[in-house]
């Protein structure tokens, strides 16, 4: 009996690490949501007081085609789009619906 009990203490003790894993992977993607919403705003805000800097100036907004050259969403800046550090190491692991830490660790 007790093989039996130290095997389920290292399934528990896996199991456990796993978790933790998972949780700091949730944490670093409620971070990146955040910033993504901070950045969603700022933007909103920028399109805003350019649109009514120019209603000020009689000239109104001009179409041009949504993703034309010179449009807002062609001329992205580097910093809208995050980094491999800002990615975070889990960040192709949960692209790929796998675990992190690798498939070692899958639930048995």
């Amino acid at each position: 009996m007790p093989s039996v009990i130290a095997l389920l203490e290292c399934r528990e003790a896996r199991a456990r690490e796993e978790l933790e894993s998972w949780l700091e992977a949730v944490r670093e993607a409620e971070e990146h949501a955040v910033a993504a919403r901070q950045r969603v705003d700022h933007a909103r805000i920028a399109r805003e007081e350019v649109l009514r800097a120019l209603a000020e100036e009689g000239e109104g907004p001009t179409r041009r085609a949504e993703n034309g050259p010179g449009t807002a969403s062609a001329l992205s800046r580097e910093d809208d789009v995050p980094s491999g550090s800002v990615a975070g190491p889990h960040a192709q692991a949960r692209i790929n619906h796998q675990h992190p830490v690798g498939s070692a660790a899958r639930p048995s």
